[in-house]
């Protein structure tokens, strides 16, 4: 009997853990795109910013910008934002920042095919960098958007 009771327990306990598991990847994943959300974005960029300091490193924040990204949501009925915000700790040299920026320009850059029609996809970034531009995240992130370049919206 108590090797049954502590099985249920045990299978209880497990159910609670995964279901916790599945609501916690619900809340800091977005369903659509499978990006993080904002709900994860606080913990991480303070963990990135402390490990900076102990490192003595920098941290790069990227605003992305799809190039009227607005139009093509409406025009075909997607309802998403324009911006993504990428943050990528322990940068050594900011002479890196250039390079990093060129080449995620680079790969977000396509043709793409829906309904016969050929959409080119084209991005902008703007960037900040922990502590050196700033050292609050909330600056940082509007000193990056100021840095876009090109901005179509």
């Amino acid at each position: 009997m108590s090797i049954l009771l502590t099985l249920s327990g045990s299978l209880l306990l497990y159910n609670n853990i995964i279901s916790r598991f599945k609501l916690k990847k619900q809340v800091i994943h977005d369903h659509l795109t499978g990006l993080y959300t904002g709900a994860f974005l606080d913990e991480f960029y303070q963990l990135a910013f402390e490990k900076g300091k102990r490192n003595n490193t920098k941290v790069l924040i990227l605003l992305l910008d799809i190039n009227k990204f607005k139009s093509i949501n409406d025009t075909y009925g997607h309802k998403a934002g324009d911006e993504f915000l990428i943050i990528i700790p322990d940068i050594g040299d900011i002479s890196d920042v250039k390079i990093i920026k060129e080449r995620i320009r680079k790969a977000v850059t396509l043709d793409y095919h829906y309904q016969n029609k050929k959409i080119k996809i084209l991005s902008s970034i703007g960037s900040a960098v922990y502590p050196t531009d700033e050292t609050d995240f909330d600056k940082l992130t509007h000193f990056a958007d100021e840095d876009i370049e090109d901005k179509f919206k």
